[in-house]
């Protein structure tokens, strides 16, 4: 219940971020870097889909930053699922390479923005930010 005369702030929004990348050391600077973040809160970190799955369960986020460039492969057919089980989910894939082929399938199979992961920062937070309010990058 909201206190007679208080407005929310419109640019102060509650974003839960999950991390799910295959490199635990990016996750955790990652998180380190979100966590100075006013409104936003990292609520899970994930190595893979499988681990991400669980933890989706338990907390589920908002906005997912998504590694497509796995080890393993198939990073771009496992934000399609992704996507596809959690429709309202809003994912930022992240990836080494901003090859047109690979920003253009990622969007494709459900992604709200593609960022390379040696842009700055800001580059991010603004991605995040968008995602959240349902714009596309």
């Amino acid at each position: 219940m909201a206190r007679r005369g208080w407005r929310a702030d419109p640019w102060r929004v509650n974003i839960r971020v999950a991390l799910v990348d295959p490199h635990a050391q990016y996750r955790q600077h990652l998180a380190g870097l979100l966590a100075r973040e006013s409104g936003i809160a990292v609520v899970s970190e994930a190595s893979g889909l499988r681990s991400f799955s669980d933890a989706f369960l338990a907390n589920p986020p908002g906005v997912v930053l998504f590694d497509i460039d796995s080890p393993a492969g198939g990073g771009i057919a496992a934000l399609a699922r992704v996507a596809e089980r959690h429709p309202g989910l809003r994912i930022v894939a992240l990836c080494l390479h901003d090859e047109p082929r690979l920003v253009a399938a990622a969007l494709a199979a459900g992604a709200c923005a593609c960022v390379r992961k040696d842009q700055p920062f800001a580059h991010l937070l603004a991605a995040i930010h968008a995602s959240a309010r349902g714009s596309a990058n």
